[in-house]
């Protein structure tokens, strides 16, 4: 029986945050509101390729991104980047978790 505070995959999910919220800041370091940040340009890419009409006009009608904006985006891309990388880094011993 695991007697922990909290699980090895809620700690995960606080340093994925964490280092999420530093990247995303490092990565907003380089925004520039014509010239949006690489997370800005996967939504972008991912929207353009969607076969639904407002999606893909949404894509296309957008031309400048505030910085809160450019940052939340860069936020979600980043923890999933690192969440998926630590749960591969730290894998669970031998069924405990």
């Amino acid at each position: 029986m695991d007697w922990s505070f909290l699980s090895r995959d809620v700690w995960l999910l606080f340093g994925a945050a964490g280092a999420g919220f530093l990247l995303a800041l490092a990565t907003l370091k380089l925004a520039k509101p014509d010239h949006p940040v690489w997370p800005i340009r996967l939504y972008l890419l991912i929207f353009s390729l969607n076969r639904i009409p407002p999606f893909r006009s949404y894509a296309a009608r957008r031309k400048t991104f505030s910085a809160r904006e450019q940052f939340l985006a860069s936020w979600f891309v980043w923890f999933f980047v690192v969440f998926a990388l630590l749960i591969f880094w730290f894998p669970c011993p031998s069924r405990r978790c």
